[in-house]
C-alpha cells in the first residue's frame, strides 16, 4: 500500500484539528438546546411533546446560522481595521465576541420582530404551531448551508439576503403564495426590499459626508496642524457616534425604552453622547497625544 503522503497527512491532521477544535462548541450547543427544551412546554394544539423536540432541533441549526453569520458579517465589518492594522484579528474576534451581542440585544429587536411574524403570515400556523417551528428551524438551517458555502467559495453573499429567501420559502412551502405578506404594510417583504435599495444610498451618503467634515476639518491643513485639529474634534466624533448609537437604541432599540416620550429619548440620547465627548476629551486625547503624537 506504501506510506501516505504528505497532503494526506496534513489533510489528516487538519481534519482532528478541526473536529477537537468544534467538539467543545457542539458539547456547549447541545447541553444548552437541552436544557432550553426542558423549560418549553408542548401548545395547546398540535402533537404532544413534538414541540419540545423541535427547540433542541432548531437550535443546533440556530448555532449554525449564527456561526456563519459571524464568519461572514463580522468579518465584513472588521476587514478595513485589521486590513489597516488599526486592530488584529484576535482583537478584532474579541471585540466581536463583547459588542455583537450587545448590538443584537441592544438594537436587534425591530429586525427579529419583522423576520419572525410579520413577513409570514403566522396567525395562519395557529393550530399548527409545530409547522412554524420546524419552518424556521429550517430557515437556520437553508440560511446557515447557504452562507457557509457562499464563504467557503469566496462569494459576495448576504446573510440578510439568505434569511429573508428561506422564510419566504417556507411560507411558500406552507400555503403558498398567498401564505407571505409582500405589501409594504406591516414591515411585509416590499419594504423589507425597498430597504436593500435605500441603506447602500442612505449609507453612501452618510459616509460621504463624514468623509468631507473629516477632509475639511482634517485633511486640508498642513500635518503637524492636522494631527493638532485631529485632537480637538475627536470629543465631537465621539459625541456624534455615541449619541446616534444612544438615540437608535431608545427609539427602535430596546423595547421597554420605545415607550418613553421622543423628547425624553432624545435628550438622554443627548446626555450619553456628551458625556462620551467628555470622556474622550479627558482620557482619550491625552493617550492619542502620548501614544501616537508625541512618538
Amino acid at each position: 500500500w506504501g506510506s501516505p503522503s504528505p497532503n494526506h497527512l496534513s489533510n489528516m491532521v487538519s481534519s482532528r484539528s478541526v473536529s477537537r477544535g468544534a467538539l467543545p462548541y457542539a458539547v456547549m450547543a447541545s447541553t444548552l438546546a437541552c436544557g432550553t427544551a426542558i423549560m418549553v412546554e408542548s401548545p395547546e394544539n398540535g402533537i404532544p411533546g413534538l414541540y419540545t423536540g423541535m427547540i433542541v432541533w432548531a437550535f443546533a441549526w440556530a448555532f449554525l446560522d449564527a456561526f456563519t453569520i459571524g464568519a461572514n458579517d463580522v468579518a465584513n465589518a472588521f476587514a478595513n481595521s485589521v486590513g489597516a492594522g488599526t486592530v488584529t484579528h484576535f482583537q478584532a474576534c474579541c471585540l466581536a465576541c463583547v459588542f455583537e451581542l450587545i448590538g443584537v440585544v441592544a438594537l436587534g429587536s425591530a429586525v427579529t420582530d419583522t423576520i419572525r411574524k410579520k413577513m409570514v403570515k403566522v396567525d395562519w400556523f395557529e393550530q399548527d404551531p409545530y409547522v412554524l417551528a420546524l419552518g424556521m428551524s429550517c430557515v437556520n438551517l437553508g440560511s446557515g448551508l447557504w452562507v457557509f458555502a457562499a464563504t467557503m467559495l469566496t462569494m459576495p453573499v448576504s446573510t440578510t439576503h439568505a434569511v429573508v429567501g428561506a422564510v419566504l420559502g417556507v411560507g411558500i412551502a406552507a400555503w403558498g403564495p398567498g401564505g407571505v405578506n409582500w405589501g409594504w404594510e406591516g414591515s411585509g417583504f416590499a419594504s423589507v426590499a425597498g430597504s436593500w435599495v435605500i441603506s447602500p444610498v442612505g449609507a453612501g451618503c452618510v459616509a460621504a459626508l463624514i468623509y468631507l467634515s473629516v477632509k475639511y476639518l482634517v485633511l486640508s491643513f498642513d500635518p503637524e496642524v492636522a494631527q493638532q485639529r485631529t485632537l480637538r474634534f475627536l470629543p465631537v466624533y465621539s459625541f456624534l457616534t455615541f449619541g446616534i448609537i444612544a438615540g437608535f437604541m431608545f427609539v427602535k432599540g430596546i423595547p421597554a425604552l420605545k415607550k418613553l416620550d421622543i423628547g425624553v429619548a432624545l435628550g438622554i440620547a443627548v446626555a450619553i453622547g456628551v458625556f462620551f465627548g467628555i470622556l474622550a476629551q479627558l482620557f482619550v486625547v491625552p493617550w492619542t497625544r502620548r501614544s501616537i503624537l508625541d512618538n
